[in-house]
């Protein structure tokens, strides 16, 4: 968990398996006053870097991409 706060917008991407067991935002909004948007990606911390949870993070994370790229 990071000691200092960000103050521009942070994208988390978060697994989906145990999410009950944290926060809702894993307690990164307190560290990001400029905002927090959240993407919920299947599998674990190391399985959603695996076929075939890793499509589904390549297409979210390609989208933030091309939305942070259009507001620029």
């Amino acid at each position: 968990m990071p000691t200092k706060t960000y103050q521009g917008r942070v994208t988390l991407f978060r697994w989906l398996d145990d999410i009950e067991f944290y926060e809702s935002d894993l307690g990164w909004s307190q560290m990001s006053p400029g905002g927090l948007e959240i993407h919920d990606v299947p599998g674990k911390t190391l399985s959603m870097l695996q076929e075939p949870h890793v499509q589904v993070l390549a297409e979210k994370f390609q989208s933030c991409l091309d939305q942070a790229q259009a507001q620029s």
